[in-house]
């Protein structure tokens, strides 16, 4: 507790509803490490590594959005397996009901670098990049959820070709802080299963000339 700080983390999770949080307060309360969760139909792993799957919550609705806790630990991408989305997934977005879910991610930063930026990027196939092809996306067919927010970050960019990604700039996450980030992602095709890699970023500074 005393790493995370309860005062860092009371601003980064004054925005998650009451699911969320209480999420954030089972891992806070003791050891919840797990590479596999079940959750609210679909099934959520960190078995490719980079990152440490504490908890999920929420049902995956715009009132009701899964919220994902996680404590990212290197500078290689991190990258979540997502499995059990179908056609007739119960939770789907916009007026057409499309198969996808909202999300917050919540990323407890355990790397030994401050964060400047951080991306989150859609695949399919995992290292090939989502093309609009596949159907995965960050939502592109609704509107009026742009732009994504954070609480951390004041920008974000919404890059659809040649690949899906979210990314978050103009902020600052220490070693030990906590940032949330709301997005929406639908697939009209969904596979069984698909990718979230997120990639947090540090500020490269140029070496003084003397």
């Amino acid at each position: 507790m005393a790493q995370i700080g309860r005062t860092r983390l009371g601003r980064a999770l004054s925005g998650l509803a009451a699911p969320g949080l209480a999420a954030v307060m089972i891992f806070l309360a003791g050891p919840a490490a797990a590479d596999l969760m079940h959750w609210s139909g679909l099934t959520f792993s960190d078995e490719l590594g980079g990152f440490n799957l504490i908890s999920v919550s929420g049902s995956g609705t715009s009132i009701d959005p899964y919220v994902i806790v996680e404590e990212i630990t290197g500078a290689e991408p991190a990258v979540l397996v997502v499995r059990g989305l179908s056609a007739v997934f119960s939770h789907g977005v916009g007026a057409h009901r499309l198969p996808g879910f909202h999300l917050i991610k919540v990323a407890i930063n355990r790397t030994d670098f401050a964060w400047t930026s951080y991306e989150l990027e859609l695949q399919e196939v995992l290292w090939l990049p989502s093309d609009y092809l596949d159907g995965l996306s960050w939502d592109q067919a609704v509107q009026s959820v742009r732009p994504f927010k954070s609480d951390r970050f004041s920008q974000s960019v919404d890059v659809r070709e040649p690949s899906d990604v979210i990314r978050f700039s103009e902020g600052r996450v220490e070693p030990g802080d906590v940032v949330t980030m709301r997005v929406t992602l639908s697939d009209p095709t969904p596979a069984a299963e698909f990718y979230v890699l997120q990639v947090p970023q540090r500020l490269i500074e140029s070496a003084r000339v003397r």
